[in-house]
């Protein structure tokens, strides 16, 4: 997935030209659909960022719409596929992810302490958040998800 807080990223047209620019990286991370929808459905019912009717189903069209893009450019050099639960609760080192951005070695030594913090801290938000999906929505999240594209980005 683009990413659950701005995922019409996947809605960017060549005509502006930056696709074509030999600089442009594109960081794609996968975030399964059940963690998209919670917080569609949170940030809807909040109405303080999003629209109430901007809920889980919404997620389910624009989690597809984003694998789309993401399983069209997933095969080109500029961009690098990054799974979300892997970075953010992994334990090892994103030595590919950092070769695809460039790092240079000397900055990789405080990459990865910052990253062995932030992992911590996105552990502690984990264990507190709650499935707030109903039934049927995650019901509609597996009759409608496209998880195989989903499985093949993560390969």
């Amino acid at each position: 997935m683009l990413g659950d807080k701005i995922p019409r990223l996947a809605d960017i047209k060549t005509e502006s030209g930056l696709n074509d620019s030999a600089d442009v990286k594109y960081l794609v991370i996968l975030r399964n659909l059940f963690d998209v929808a919670s917080f569609y459905k949170a940030r809807a019912e909040e109405a303080r960022e999003w629209t109430p009717d901007r809920g889980a189903m919404s997620a389910i069209k624009e989690w597809n719409r984003a694998l789309g893009w993401a399983s069209d450019h997933s095969e080109k050099a500029n961009t690098f596929v990054l799974c979300y639960e892997t970075f953010f609760f992994g334990d090892t080192e994103p030595r590919e992810l950092y070769d695809f951005l460039e790092v240079p070695a000397e900055h990789i030594e405080t990459l990865n302490t910052a990253l062995e913090a932030f992992r911590k801290e996105s552990a502690g938000l984990e264990t507190r958040r709650l499935n707030i999906l109903s039934p049927n929505e995650r019901m509609e999240i597996c009759r409608r998800g496209k998880f195989a594209a989903y499985r093949k980005l993560l390969d």
